[in-house]
Formats: C-alpha cells, sequence, structure tokens
C-alpha cells in the first residue's frame, strides 16, 4: 500500500475514533457518594451530557450539551447566563470530569468532579 493511501486511511480511522471518544456511560462510587455520566452524540461534533451526583446530604443533576475543544469535551448548560462549565477529558477507557462554578446544579457537600469508570 503507498504510503499516501495509509495516512489517508490512517487519518479516517481516527476521525471515525476520536468522534465517537466520549460516548458512553461512566461512573464512579465509593463510601457514601456516587456520580455517574452518560454521554450521546448530539449531531455532527457535539454531545448531550447526562451527569449526576449522590452524597449523604447533596444531589444534584445536570442535562446539558457540549462540543469537543482541544482533545476535551466542554461543556455548558442551555442558559447564556449561567458560569457553569463542565470539562471532560480522556483517562484511559474512563473519563476525568472538572466542573467550575455549577453550584446551581448540586448542593454545597458535592460536585460532578471526579474520574469515572466506564460501565
Amino acid at each position: 500500500m503507498p504510503v499516501r493511501a495509509m495516512l489517508v486511511a490512517f487519518a479516517t480511522v481516527a476521525a471515525a475514533t476520536s468522534a465517537s471518544a466520549f460516548e458512553g456511560s461512566y461512573s464512579s462510587r465509593g463510601p457514601g457518594f456516587s456520580r455517574s455520566a452518560r454521554i450521546a452524540s448530539n449531531g455532527p461534533g457535539t454531545y448531550r451530557v447526562d451527569l449526576g451526583v449522590t452524597a449523604r446530604n447533596c444531589t444534584g443533576e445536570l442535562e446539558a450539551y457540549g462540543e469537543v475543544v482541544r482533545g476535551n469535551l466542554v461543556v455548558t448548560p442551555p442558559t447564556q447566563d449561567e458560569s457553569c462549565q463542565v470539562t471532560i477529558s480522556r483517562r484511559g477507557a474512563g473519563i476525568v470530569v472538572r466542573e467550575r462554578s455549577c453550584l446551581n446544579y448540586h448542593g454545597v457537600s458535592c460536585d460532578f468532579s471526579g474520574a469515572l469508570n466506564p460501565e
């Protein structure tokens, strides 16, 4: 196979893989808490993200949409006046969720941030 054809084939596979790199169901559990994330494609380049957290005195949910920016899935709530932002990155087969200013979506005693494994 000529080198040019191999590069085109590799680029096609890489693009298809990255397009679905975040899709799936993920969770994390520990003493007194659980976190979950469901990520589904919502069309070319966009994802629907459902996050959940439960702790002893705290629960939270966020349904939002996002897109991949520099290899991370960046998610914001549907209303523009919110400062909440969630960044999801890949770690092996799982994901790492980091939130900023999302207190309106959960109580003070918990958050969406953490490492989650595939279900």
